[in-house]
């Protein structure tokens, strides 16, 4: 029998795919909180396409925006270079719908056919301020609790200092079970500071003999540039 090359091709990489549940509402406007928020997803972009250029690494981007009345997908699982070529910062209106951005989250989640079979354990993350608008309870429990959502490694940062104990009891839930606490960012430097480390905290995993095993966010770092302003 004749030998086809064809039948030997190079295995493709698995992609781990990365959420980002980003809030829009018309509270981030204050204080630099979306400037701020949009500088660091930036930089976490051009982290992860520098990791898969350089290690051969693969990441699937999606970025969701919960603002207004609803929530928005603005890039859905996307390699990490196209992602970051297509950055663009988010601005801020309305309310704060985040049942419609776990909604989302979850249904593309259980989707084969956006995020493959053969896929590593998701990462999500999500950043807010305030207090959900919309129903979150049923969405975030479905999230959390079944199919393929329920498997994923979650960590969440909040914001500043208004309504801190109802949104960070929010934001509890939505970590559940993971090696993660709820981060704080009460200045631009503390949320610089934690997509840094989440974002080391994904890389570690690609990096590892087992991506898919849950690695603890590193702990916080020795402040960075920004770290005067103040979210209050």
């Amino acid at each position: 029998m004749a030998l086809n090359i064809n039948d030997y091709g190079v295995p493709s990489v698995k992609p781990l795919p990365v959420f980002l549940l980003l809030d829009g509402s018309g509270s981030m406007s204050q204080n630099q909180k979306i400037d701020t928020l949009n500088k660091a997803v930036s930089e976490m972009l051009g982290k992860l396409a520098e990791d898969t250029v350089q290690y051969e690494n693969s990441y699937l981007v999606t970025v969701i925006i919960f603002s207004g009345d609803q929530a928005e997908v603005v890039m859905q699982a996307l390699p990490a270079g196209e992602a970051n070529c297509k950055w663009r910062d988010i601005p801020t209106r309305g309310r704060t719908p985040l049942g419609s951005a776990l909604t989302l989250t979850k249904k593309m989640l259980e989707d084969r056919d956006i995020i493959p079979s053969k896929s590593y354990r998701p990462t999500l993350i999500l950043v807010s301020d305030g207090i959900p608008t919309d129903d979150w309870q049923q969405p975030l429990e479905s999230l959390v609790t079944e199919g393929r959502s329920a498997k994923c490694d979650r960590m969440a940062v909040l914001i500043g200092k208004e309504n801190a104990d109802a949104s960070s009891q929010v934001l509890k839930l939505f970590i559940g079970d993971m090696p993660h606490k709820v981060e704080k960012a009460e200045t631009a430097g503390q949320l610089l500071d934690f997509f840094q480390r989440a974002t080391m905290t994904v890389t570690t995993r690609t990096h590892s003999v087992n991506p898919n095993q849950i690695v603890p966010m590193t702990a916080a770092g020795a402040g960075i540039d920004g770290d005067d302003i103040m979210f209050f």
